[in-house]
């Protein structure tokens, strides 16, 4: 559970020289990848750059060699490990694919977007997806079906017997049929 591994990670007191790979002063790591959160929070915008880090972070944003490994870290706000709130952002279902299918098609398909976001206070950014679902919730769709129901299909009857006409000329003669469209329903 993603609470259970934030509480269960050991706060760190020691400083740690610019070289070191991890963020100096008090820290306390909330999943893999090196992460880290303090008082101050930010994400940083790769999946190992996550990190929600606090006063005295001079040497771990200053050392070049972490900025290239993590990132720039982003600023949210002030805040506890209780305080950050994920959520998923989600776009409306695209238009369908095929309005309809024949019998025995498989129809059509909508997509849409996802994007997990992290928010402290009124202060929201987009983070790394999984994020949200180690934070428990559960991915939404992307692709569904649709465009399940029958096409409509042309109904023709047999054409009518062949009829001379007095309106043409050089002896043309006609036939005639009914052609309607049909739904599904009838």
């Amino acid at each position: 559970d993603f609470l259970n591994r934030l509480s269960s990670h050991s706060i760190e007191d020691e400083q740690r020289s610019e070289n070191d790979q991890l963020p100096s002063s008090r820290s306390e790591t909330v999943g893999n990848d090196n992460t880290h959160m303090e008082p101050q929070q930010s994400l940083g915008s790769s999946r190992g750059g996550r990190h929600v880090g606090g006063r005295g972070r001079s040497s771990y944003h200053s050392s070049g060699l972490n900025e290239h490994l993590f990132g720039t870290p982003e600023l949210l706000g002030k805040g506890t490990r209780d305080s950050l709130k994920f959520e998923w952002q989600i776009t409306i279902w695209s238009d369908c694919s095929q309005t309809c299918g024949y019998s025995g098609s498989p129809g059509g398909y909508q997509v849409r977007s996802t994007k997990c976001m992290v928010r402290v206070g009124n202060v929201s950014k987009s983070a790394d997806a999984q994020l949200c679902e180690d934070a428990g919730l559960t991915a939404p769709l992307t692709i569904q079906d649709c465009g399940m129901k029958e096409c409509p299909q042309w109904s023709v009857v047999e054409w009518s017997g062949c009829k001379t006409s007095r309106c043409f000329t050089l002896h043309y003669a006609y036939q005639r049929r009914k052609v309607t469209c049909e739904t599904h329903t009838g």
